[in-house]
């Protein structure tokens, strides 16, 4: 007859270790899912698939890692000087923070590399950029029929090219009632410097 002995402690790790890595998978696609929400540079379903797979992988992971650290670096017994709670404090960090600081790290990481990637940017062409015209509108001739164009797709800059005609200077002119030549007023007052 043979006795089988069942390590219990054994199975009991594997089993804390199984929920708190659902747990953490659970987070990190919440976080993920919260990030896509306020983002809406993410055109495509595969742009979408990425970054929520790096957010659970590289949150789940860095997590572990923290809680491993934990399991290490935890302290066997308590010397306070607080009393009750501070006794609480140090238990709670003891529980949660590592944890919670490789979490992060690894969401940060995540998103680092989402967008190092390129999976976070719009993919446009400066080629295919569009350009847009402006009427303003609202009684100000100041930037009449601005066009504004994007130069780079890396650095996204603006630049104005307004057509100012004389009478449009002169009404703005008699607008502010204002016709000298000072620089430094003409710009306060959004008139173009006399030439």
């Amino acid at each position: 007859m043979s006795v089988n002995y069942v390590n219990d402690e054994s199975n009991e790790k594997s089993k804390n270790f199984a929920i708190s890595t659902l747990v953490w998978a659970i987070l990190s696609l919440l976080f993920a899912l919260i990030f896509m929400a306020d983002t809406v540079n993410f055109v495509t379903f595969y742009q979408k698939f990425l970054l929520v797979s790096f957010c659970i992988f590289f949150g789940t992971l860095f997590a572990q890692i923290g809680n491993a650290l934990r399991m290490f670096a935890h302290p066997d017994g308590l010397l306070v000087s607080g009393g009750f709670f501070d006794i609480i404090k140090i238990k709670l960090f003891w529980m949660f923070v590592p944890q919670l600081i490789g979490f992060g790290i690894g969401i940060f990481f995540a998103l680092l590399l989402a967008t190092s990637a390129g999976i976070t940017t719009n993919d446009l062409n400066s080629e295919n950029q569009p350009t847009y015209r402006n009427e303003i509108t609202n009684n100000s001739p100041s930037i009449p029929n601005s066009e504004i164009k994007v130069q780079s797709k890396e650095v996204q800059k603006i630049s104005i090219t307004p057509s100012i005609t004389e009478e449009s200077v002169s009404e703005m002119e008699q607008r502010v009632q204002y016709s000298g030549d000072d620089p430094i007023i003409r710009a306060r007052l959004g008139l173009p410097p006399k030439n």
